[in-house]
């Protein structure tokens, strides 16, 4: 189940990593297939290797020493190829690992390309850039009583008002950067820099895990948003609209030939 909810939660969100469906894009099928780890475990990383230690430390919950493991990563280890090799203004996604704990993945986004903004619920994310370079902008995410929210006709949905969903949230101004590799490891958390978005400046390759995964069932579901640049309150407050999955994001599923990781290949 957990290999398949990031299948539906791609963002992406990335971060994107996943698939967003229900209120994010409409009901359809992945764009692309996710492999479950059993199906993956053909040539295991050799003892010692980046991506198996952060394997190791992600099922443990130290993700502290997940972030030290990252710095370590390189693009030649995971057999990326330079210049990437993709369709004009799509972005390619490579599959490492999944589990109902975390998921580990990498966006491929050609110069000019983007992933919209969009959140992350009640997750911490950790993006490594092994090669390139990003406009970053990211967004808090605000306390319960600033998000706004439409509220239903007493009458007929009375019955529905615990399941009300928020359409809208009032955050703090963004902040804005450009990233370029080698570079620290990007961390976002279930507040702070929550909502995201990247722009490609230059090809551009990040190595994402989510702790823990998109999952709809439990309420994590990607959702995004565009910012409405003229209801700005003295400089203070955002109004950031949810919006359905956007039209310009194309993903496309790449082949990982990197080393996998596991269970089975403790």
């Amino acid at each position: 189940r957990g290999a398949g909810m990031v299948a539906r939660n791609l963002l992406l969100v990335a971060h994107m990593q996943a698939l967003a469906h229900g209120t994010a894009i409409p009901r359809r099928l992945p764009l692309f297939p996710i492999r479950r780890h059993a199906h993956v475990l053909s040539s295991c990383a050799k003892d010692g290797s980046v991506v198996q230690r952060i394997y190791r430390l992600a099922s443990a919950g130290e993700v502290d020493r997940v972030v030290e493991a990252m710095e370590q990563l390189t693009a030649e280890e995971l057999a990326l190829d330079t210049p990437l090799r993709l369709p004009p203004a799509k972005i390619g996604y490579q599959h490492v690992y999944s589990d109902a704990r975390f998921s580990i993945g990498i966006f491929m986004l050609p110069a000019g390309t983007s992933i919209p903004l969009h959140d992350h619920p009640h997750m911490t994310v950790l993006s490594k850039l092994l090669f390139g370079k990003l406009h970053v902008t990211s967004y808090d995410m605000p306390a319960a009583e600033e998000a706004g929210e439409v509220s239903p006709r007493p009458a007929l949905f009375s019955a529905l008002r615990s399941r009300r969903r928020h359409h809208s949230l009032r955050c703090a101004p963004a902040r804005r950067r450009v990233v370029e590799a080698p570079s620290p490891t990007l961390r976002l958390d279930a507040i702070r820099g929550n909502l995201h978005a990247f722009q490609a400046l230059n090809d551009t390759a990040v190595f994402d895990v989510l702790l823990p995964p998109y999952d709809d069932l439990a309420g994590r579901s990607c959702n995004y948003y565009s910012e409405m640049h003229d209801e700005l309150a003295d400089g203070q407050r955002v109004t950031l609209e949810k919006v359905p999955w956007p039209a310009t994001l194309k993903i496309a599923s790449m082949h990982y030939g990197g080393p996998t990781c596991g269970p089975g290949c403790e």
